[in-house]
């Protein structure tokens, strides 16, 4: 794929409320990720990206339970993405479909799950997590495309991870059409070069649509965001290498935060 048909989305996150469409219509992306885990997104928002061209995906958390292998999440699972569905978007993305985990933060262990319950202590955790994934796509017709937010670990560095999480993507790669890996390098304590490393991961084990989601400021909230221009910048051009089908970023919100929109058109502009 040349550099003129990436994809490139934005995260739309509805951090502050109502979000303007006029400057997201401008910013070159052609794609948007669209936070709707608590509610429906503002449809006048929708109706007005949609109008200009723009495709929608609509995004959400897996379950709020405590135990993915409880028969209630996954009820809670299903219930959500049928409500997806229901609105037609063109693609559906899922976060959090695996036992409960952070991302590799700088500065904390990688580790951090879910403890064996009653519901999990005598199963396999990929067995879960795979299966679910192939209940899900029973649900999505094939006219929507059904992403995935992965954590970006590889199972050389981080054997236990998928242990612990239950995520395989050599056997969840089946039951979904793009992938998305949240590489937030510098929340990961990672080089720039990182990106594409994974990337290249990602397409070795199988996938073929890889949507790398970077930063836009420094997170968690809390830290001064010291990230410069010139490195995100950096962290775009390695995004969009081969294999690579495009780039996402998180999120359009924390670009408004930090004054941070007119570095993101300039880079969808220039691609």
């Amino acid at each position: 794929m040349t550099k003129n048909h990436l994809d490139k989305y934005l995260f739309i996150e509805f951090k502050y409320g109502l979000v303007d469409p006029h400057p997201i219509i401008k910013s070159g992306a052609n794609k948007l990720m669209v936070a709707a885990s608590s509610k429906d997104p503002d449809f006048e928002f929708l109706n007005t990206v949609e109008k200009a061209g723009l495709s929608v995906g609509l995004c959400t958390n897996a379950y709020q339970g405590e135990c993915l292998a409880d028969p209630a999440s996954l009820e809670e699972l299903k219930s959500r993405v049928e409500h997806l569905v229901k609105q037609n978007p063109n693609e559906i993305w899922l976060d959090y479909l695996r036992f409960k985990s952070r991302c590799i933060v700088k500065g904390e262990e990688p580790i951090d799950t879910h403890k064996p319950c009653k519901f999990c202590k005598n199963i396999k955790r990929e067995d879960i997590v795979t299966d679910y994934y192939g209940q899900v796509r029973k649900l999505i017709p094939n006219s929507i495309k059904f992403g995935l937010f992965a954590v970006a670990f590889i199972d050389e560095d981080y054997p236990v991870y998928k242990l612990k999480t239950g995520l395989n993507y050599s056997r969840i790669k089946e039951h979904v059409d793009i992938i998305s890996p949240m590489l937030y390098h510098r929340m990961m304590d990672k080089p720039i070069n990182y990106i594409g490393k994974y990337v290249a991961y990602l397409r070795e084990i199988g996938y073929k649509e890889i949507i790398p989601i970077i930063q836009v400021k420094d997170m968690p909230d809390e830290l001064p965001d010291n990230y410069t221009e010139d490195e995100i910048k950096q962290a775009y051009e390695e995004a969009v290498r081969p294999p690579s089908s495009g780039v996402a970023f998180f999120s359009w919100d924390h670009a408004v935060e930090e004054g941070k929109t007119e570095i993101i058109k300039k880079l969808f502009e220039n691609q």
